[in-house]
């Protein structure tokens, strides 16, 4: 994921062809990607393994969730049946996403730092 393959893939799945009903849709799933691309920046730049391990379990969330977004919104775009589907899941995943990425991107290493006096 650190090496941008899922990034490119997301963006392959967000070029496609997007009816204007789900423009909307299409343009959280964006936020969504942008979120991720955020954490992943933030994390890169951090160069701090510990780090990154410490955050790979909100890391690895984030980014099913922006997966799984551009995959319903797919599905919604090859059959309007499935609209509401996709505009529920990422109407719901779009907050766990913006929170997740404010956790990657905290810096906050108290655990880390701490983890023998917070047991």
């Amino acid at each position: 994921m650190t090496a941008g393959t899922l990034g490119r893939f997301l963006d392959t799945l967000a070029a496609g062809p997007i009816p204007a009903n789900l423009s909307e849709l299409a343009a959280l799933c964006g936020e969504g990607r942008a979120h991720l691309a955020r954490a992943l920046t933030h994390l890169k730049a951090a160069e701090d393994k510990t780090y990154l391990d410490y955050m790979a379990r909100p890391l690895v969330d984030l980014a099913s969730e922006a997966l799984a977004a551009h995959l319903f919104l797919r599905q919604a775009a090859r059959d309007a049946g499935r609209a509401l589907q996709a505009e529920k899941f990422i109407r719901d995943a779009l907050p766990r996403i913006r929170m997740r990425t404010e956790v990657v991107t905290s810096g906050d290493r108290l655990t880390i730092e701490k983890h023998a006096d917070l047991l």
